[in-house]
């Protein structure tokens, strides 16, 4: 669960939790650990929904314009890898879509203000977060 500090007191930080979801364990439900990202107030806003193996997890704090990427390798304790903030002239992540292949899809909400309407992205990313593909989503048909 990718959950974030409301009350922003000092020390306090966004973070990742483990759940156990295996209606077989013991321990089912309970909060296996949580990885904090050292920062509050991101506004934790979307992940994907389950966790690659063999890939980093990616995860927006929307308000922040960054992206936090977990590594599962030991699916029990994830760690923070690092993190993304613009790319090129966009900003934003938001969606995260996992391909077949492993690379990974994410919509970047707006673009850094510099063309009229503001208009987004796709990117694309390989399986260690290194960038593939980014396109504008500008319509040249719409002015803004």
């Amino acid at each position: 669960m990718w959950a974030g500090d409301e009350d922003l007191n000092e020390g306090d930080t966004d973070f990742l939790t483990v759940i156990d979801s295996d209606p077989k364990s013991t321990t089912y439900g309970n909060v296996i650990t949580t990885t904090p990202i050292g920062v509050a107030g991101t506004n934790p806003h979307y992940a994907e929904h389950l966790a690659p193996r063999g890939a980093l997890l990616f995860a927006n704090g929307y308000d922040s314009g960054r992206t936090f990427l977990f590594d599962f390798s030991a699916r029990r304790s994830p760690e923070l890898k690092c993190e993304l903030g613009q790319l090129d002239n966009f900003n934003f992540p938001h969606s995260f879509l996992r391909l077949d292949d492993e690379t990974l899809l994410a919509t970047l909400q707006y673009g850094d203000g510099s063309e009229a309407g503001n208009p987004g992205g796709l990117v694309r990313f390989d399986s260690s977060a290194t960038l593939i593909d980014i396109a504008s989503a500008k319509d040249p048909a719409f002015e803004g």
